[in-house]
């Protein structure tokens, strides 16, 4: 059961107040109290990053290092990139994803975009072009 004035939204269940939230002033807005979520939800930025990264290098080397440039670039929306990137792997095998994120990362294009095209027209066969990647030492090769 739910009850509301002007200010407050309260949230009954079997008659017993089980939470309180602030009215949203505008239509279809909505507040969850971190609180309520479990567990398993609350992460830690640090646990985040940890959970990802393990993710990504299941992929493949190049999808880790994918990784580290997506969160390094893209510091406020990496988790959705790395969605992404790693949502690739439903379609496409790992292989292919990884050696994707390497074209990706040779020509440092860090976006999940980038390596869904590549997936998707197959230039993760094609050779890099080494001219640019002698100027480039060590952007695919290595790892944090």
């Amino acid at each position: 059961e739910i009850s509301v004035d002007q200010k407050l939204v309260n949230i009954f269940y079997e008659g017993q107040l089980i939470s309180t939230h602030g009215v949203l002033a505008g239509r279809g807005e909505f507040s969850t109290n971190k609180g309520h979520y479990p567990k398993y939800k609350c992460l830690s930025e640090t646990e985040m990053q940890e959970s990802y990264q393990a993710k990504m290098a299941a992929v493949g080397a190049y999808a880790e290092q994918m990784f580290f440039a997506l969160r390094d670039q893209h510091p406020t929306n990496w988790i959705r990139l790395a969605q992404g990137v790693l949502s690739l792997t439903k379609k496409y095998s790992k292989e292919i994803v990884d050696q994707s994120c390497k074209r990706a990362l040779a020509y440092e294009t860090y976006s999940y975009r980038t390596v869904r095209l590549i997936c998707e027209n197959g230039t993760y066969l094609l050779p890099i072009d080494s001219e640019y990647l002698s100027q480039k030492e060590g952007v695919c090769e290595g790892s944090r």
